[in-house]
């Protein structure tokens, strides 16, 4: 019965050390299964922000380049602006010596006329 009872014994501690041999190995399996799966997560979650960033920095020289062009498109106008003023006081001034003249020309008239 002693025999009977070691080797119940052993067979016992046999069966528990296959299962903490079985368990263990599907822990390491589980453990890397589960950092393989991190792994993947985070190249996708890294390459998926590299993207982002990429079209962001894209985007932020686009607008640059778009406020560069409205700048250069307000000077431009600013020149315009003031090209057209100084023409239109130039027509002015001519205007205004011709009709000087104009009038000149009849209080001359009216003059010459006021003589007979």
């Amino acid at each position: 019965m002693a025999v009977d009872l070691e080797q119940s014994i052993a067979e016992t501690v046999t069966q528990l050390q296959e299962i903490t041999a079985s368990v263990r190995e599907k822990a390491e399996e589980e453990a890397n299964n589960t950092q393989e799966s991190a792994n993947s997560a985070l190249d996708e979650f890294t390459g998926n922000a590299e993207g982002m960033f990429e079209d962001l920095l894209s985007t932020a020289e686009d607008i640059e380049d778009a406020l560069t062009t409205l700048s250069e498109l307000v000077t431009d106008l600013g020149g315009t602006v003031d090209t057209t003023k100084d023409t239109l006081m130039t027509a002015m001034d001519t205007t205004n010596i011709g009709l000087n003249t104009a009038l000149g020309v009849f209080e001359e008239v009216q003059e010459l006329l006021g003589r007979f």
